[in-house]
C-alpha cells in the first residue's frame, strides 16, 4: 500500500452520499511565510534527523468496526502536508501494511503560511485498507473539522492536531440500512524531510485586497462581472452546502442559463470549500480548490463548447465568506484568493484575488 499519495479529487458529500461534486485549484506569486513563532517556517534542511513516531489513540468507526489509528506519517507535498494515520506503526521510512486501515488528510499552508493553526478548518479526508473494501471512502472539506496547533515547518519538528467527521452512505441495491463512517481524536507526529527544502510550502497573502475579484492566468487577464454560489442538498442527510462559487466575465449569467453560458464565458470555479455546510459553517478563512475555464473556438473564431480548463494548485485557494446563506435568491459576500505554486512556469502561473458578491442558486431536490 502506498502512503504518500495525495488524496483523490473529492466528490462533494455531506454526512452521506452527495448529490454532485467538482474540484480544482489556483494561481500566482508567493510571499514569504511570516517569521512569527505561530507561523510555520521553512528554514530547516530536508536532511534533518527524524525520529520514529509512537502509536497513539485516534479512533475511527468505519462500517460498524472500530479501529485505533495510532501510527502517523507526515509527508510534505508541493501544496500541503499529507498526514497518514494508520492502525499500524509508521515513520518516514515505513509504509502501512496491507492489513492496516489508514485515514489520510491534507493540510495546506493557507494565508501567511500558518496552516490555519488555532482555528477549525475543513480538509479533504480519505480512508482505505487493502484488505477491507469499504463502500464509501472519503469525506469532503465542508463536512470535516480539523485543527492544528502552531508549529515550525521543518523536518523532525512536531505537528499536533485533531480531526473529526461523521457521515453515512446507503446503497439501496445492497444495504438494509446506512453504513456509517465517523472518527474523532487527536494526532501528533514528526514532519518528514522534504527534498525541496519546503520551498513550495509558502503561505499566500492574508488579505485578498479591497478590489473586485480579478487577476490573470498565464497571459489571460480576468475580471469577474457576475458570480453565482451553487448550493446543493445532500440526498441522505438533507444538509445544504455551498458546492461551488462561480465567477463569470459575463454579467448576463443567471441560475437558469448558467449551463448554456458556460460554453461561451470565461469563469473561475471555486470548489471543495471547507466549512461550507449549513451544519458545518466554520467561518473565517477556509481553503479550497479553484480552476479557470476558457471557451473553445471554431475555425471562424466563434466561441463554442469544449473549453479548456486551467487548474490552480490543489488546496491553494482560500475563501472568506462574511456570512453563509443557503436559500435561492440570497447572496454570499466575501473575499477569494487563488494561486499556483511558486515554482510554476510564468506562462502557466495564475494569481487571482479580491472581493465578490454571489447570488445563490439553490439546486435542491
Amino acid at each position: 500500500m502506498r502512503t504518500a499519495r495525495p488524496l483523490l479529487s473529492l466528490v462533494v458529500v455531506a454526512l452521506g452520499l452527495v448529490a454532485c461534486g467538482k474540484s480544482q485549484g489556483s494561481a500566482g506569486a508567493q510571499p514569504a511565510a511570516s517569521s512569527s513563532s505561530a507561523i510555520a517556517s521553512a528554514s530547516a534542511s530536508a536532511s534533518a534527523s527524524v525520529a520514529a513516531n509512537k502509536l497513539g489513540s485516534f479512533v475511527a468507526e468505519l462500517e460498524g468496526r472500530t479501529f485505533t489509528l495510532g501510527g502517523i506519517k507526515i509527508v510534505p507535498y508541493a501544496n500541503y502536508l499529507h498526514v497518514v494515520l494508520s492502525s499500524g506503526a509508521l515513520d518516514c521510512e515505513k509504509t502501512p501494511r496491507d492489513e492496516d486501515v489508514i485515514v489520510e488528510l491534507d493540510i495546506p499552508p493557507g494565508p501567511g503560511g500558518k496552516f490555519l493553526a488555532g482555528q477549525k478548518q475543513g480538509v479533504p479526508v480519505r480512508w482505505a485498507s487493502e484488505k477491507l473494501p469499504f463502500k464509501w471512502k472519503q469525506a469532503t472539506p465542508y463536512q470535516t473539522i480539523a485543527t492544528v496547533e502552531p508549529f515550525t515547518l521543518a523536518a523532525g519538528e512536531k505537528l499536533k492536531g485533531t480531526l473529526e467527521f461523521s457521515l453515512s452512505y446507503t446503497d439501496p441495491r445492497e444495504d438494509a440500512g446506512a453504513r456509517t463512517y465517523k472518527a474523532s481524536g487527536g494526532f501528533e507526529g514528526v514532519i518528514c524531510p522534504d527534498f525541496n527544502g519546503f520551498k513550495t510550502l509558502k503561505g499566500s497573502p492574508e488579505d485578498a485586497g479591497a478590489a473586485p475579484f480579478a487577476g490573470a492566468f498565464g497571459t489571460q487577464k480576468f475580471a469577474y462581472k457576475k458570480a453565482l454560489a451553487i448550493v446543493f442538498k445532500d440526498l441522505q442527510s438533507r444538509e445544504e452546502y455551498v458546492e461551488s462559487i462561480e465567477l463569470y466575465d459575463d454579467d448576463a449569467v443567471t441560475c437558469a442559463n448558467r449551463y448554456e453560458k458556460k460554453n461561451a464565458a470565461r469563469y473561475v470555479s471555486v470548489t471543495s470549500i471547507g466549512g461550507a455546510g449549513a451544519s458545518h459553517a466554520l467561518g473565517g478563512v477556509q481553503t479550497a480548490d479553484a480552476s479557470f475555464s476558457t471557451p473553445g473556438h471554431d475555425k471562424a473564431g466563434e466561441k463554442k463548447g469544449g473549453g479548456k480548463w486551467h487548474f490552480f494548485a490543489r488546496r491553494r485557494a482560500w475563501v472568506k465568506v462574511d456570512k453563509y446563506a443557503f436559500k435561492g435568491g440570497e447572496t454570499l459576500t466575501g473575499s477569494l484568493f487563488a494561486e499556483t505554486t511558486p515554482d510554476t512556469k510564468p506562462d502557466e502561473a495564475g494569481l487571482m484575488q479580491g472581493q465578490f458578491e454571489a447570488k445563490i442558486c439553490n439546486l435542491t431536490w
